[in-house]
């Protein structure tokens, strides 16, 4: 849940900032990463710390590895 709330901050962020050509790329970049963070929190949503242990956190950070993100 904190992860969706925090890709929509990164979103809402990154659509107010000024669009120079260097703050364009920035804006991109954050989008691809806002993306890749929900994709991944819902990937790794499936397996809840008292059934899987430490699954979520893998299935996470394999996922953001994947998309070339970091964690």
């Amino acid at each position: 849940m904190l992860k969706h709330y925090l890709a929509a901050i990164l979103v809402s962020a990154a659509a107010m900032a000024p669009l120079s050509p260097a703050n364009a790329q920035d804006v991109a970049t954050s989008a691809v990463r806002a993306a890749a963070i929900h994709d991944c929190s819902v990937l790794a949503g499936r397996y809840n710390e008292m059934t899987f242990g430490s699954t979520e956190y893998y299935v996470y950070k394999s996922c953001m590895a994947r998309h070339g993100q970091e964690e």
